[in-house]
């Protein structure tokens, strides 16, 4: 003998499976939406004498400076370039050619003045 109970659960069991598998869909949804975010930035200096630098890390070795921009591209970071305005040519073209070698195509550049010292 069947009673009112049994009838409402196979309507029971598939409402479940519903709400759970339109769970499962806008979880998978959400992790499809690409997510904003400001990009990292690192500030590489190069000196007058044309080293370059991030904080107190030299990037004059060669094998140094692919790593170090390698990784900068890894984590999608955004490399300032602060470039001192005596600074040799050839040294930020080097760097800037290790840059696109690494994969990084965006960067900020500015030229800093360095203040003019008065030789009294």
């Amino acid at each position: 003998m069947q009673t009112a109970g049994n009838h409402a659960r196979p309507y029971f069991k598939f409402w479940r499976a519903s709400v759970v598998l339109v769970a499962i869909a806008i979880f998978l949804l959400l992790l499809a939406i690409p997510r904003h975010h400001s990009p990292r930035r690192i500030t590489i200096s190069i000196d007058t004498n044309g080293s370059a630098r991030i904080g107190v890390l030299s990037l004059q070795n060669k094998m140094v400076r692919a790593s170090v921009l390698k990784a900068i591209q890894a984590v999608d970071a955004q490399p300032n370039l602060a470039i001192a305005e005596n600074a040799g040519f050839t040294n930020v073209l080097k760097l800037i050619d290790s840059m696109a070698q690494a994969g990084i195509s965006n960067v900020s550049i500015k030229v800093s003045h360095e203040p003019k010292r008065d030789n009294r």
